[in-house]
């Protein structure tokens, strides 16, 4: 299939990717889509089309691909430590290594369903929370061996993104200006007010507490009291924002369509930079020696164009 312009935030791309012959090894999959990269430990994960897997132990200089049980497109990517993590994607895919990536199992797939999943979250090694498109929550409460079945409500929006607030509740963010909060660990969610009735792309919660929503027309937001107020941010951009990243020194990363990446000392204020290429961007993530990367249609690579 052709993926839409953004094919980079998967949030908008809800049709199965073609699938590629399992097992096969390809050359170019570095320099293919990914729609997300996590730290696991020193070394860096990513994950994006035909269901390929990356790891890099050198920053992001060089890309292996690693063994994946899947073809479907992985969306999402989520590690509790340095060995265990979480992959999510079409067909309502859930993956889990407990070796840092080298290997990966199934814990749920529904092909029937035909419903992506694109973001996870792990409170401890028993409970978790993966959402999707059409409103889709999966739960589990015994580490991934069984998973429930359950809809935000009855108006079924997308949702892209889902974090543990400050507060201790679950906050997952989607289409329609979507904002969720769940007190019981996802078992009832209530919609929130939202300060834009466009799609939320993504949340991010920082190690403070703080939280951010971006999403289309380059709408970005912050709260500092769990999501009960938000207070926008001008970006100088109305391209659609699509990641976002802290920094080790506290500074957040908020990328984009078009090449473009903001980015912030203290999340108030923000520098537009806009690559080259245009490319389109899924997000960024820092490594641990502190080099940022950027990741989207062209893989994960460093952008020197960025004005830190």
């Amino acid at each position: 299939m052709r993926l839409l312009p953004l094919a980079v935030c998967a949030a908008l791309a809800v049709v199965p990717a073609r699938a590629a012959e399992d097992g096969k090894v390809y050359p170019l999959a570095a320099k293919s889509l990914v729609l997300d990269v996590a730290r696991a430990g020193t070394a860096l994960l990513a994950v994006g089309d035909r269901g390929f897997v990356l790891k890099s132990a050198d920053d992001g200089a060089t890309w292996a691909q690693q063994k994946s049980p899947v073809t479907v497109m992985l969306t999402g990517l989520r590690m509790q430590d340095a060995q265990t993590g979480w992959a999510v994607g079409h067909d309502a895919t859930i993956l889990k290594t407990e070796d840092g990536g080298a290997t990966w199992a199934v814990k749920h797939q529904d092909a029937e369903l035909d419903t992506p999943l694109f973001d996870i979250w792990f409170d401890d090694d028993r409970r978790g929370t993966a959402v999707g498109a059409y409103g889709l929550i999966e739960k589990t409460t015994d580490g991934g061996a069984t998973w429930v079945e359950a809809r935000v409500s009855d108006d079924e929006p997308h949702l892209y993104s889902v974090v543990r607030t400050l507060d201790g509740a679950l906050l997952a963010v989607g289409e329609t200006g979507g904002i969720f909060k769940s007190t019981d660990g996802g078992e009832i969610w209530e919609l929130l007010p939202s300060p834009y009735d466009g799609t939320w792309f993504g949340v991010l919660a920082t190690s403070d507490g703080t939280l951010f929503i971006y999403g289309l027309r380059g709408n970005l937001y912050r709260s500092a009291d769990a999501a009960r107020t938000w207070t926008k941010i001008d970006t100088g951009t109305e391209v659609s924002l699509t990641g976002a990243a802290q920094r080790a020194d506290g500074g957040i990363v908020v990328t984009g369509l078009s090449g473009v990446v903001l980015t912030s000392k203290d999340g108030t204020a923000f520098v537009l930079s806009t690559l080259t290429d245009r490319e389109a961007l899924a997000g960024a993530v820092e490594t641990t020696s502190g080099k940022l990367l950027v990741f989207g249609e062209k893989g994960a690579h460093a952008a020197a164009e960025i004005k830190q």
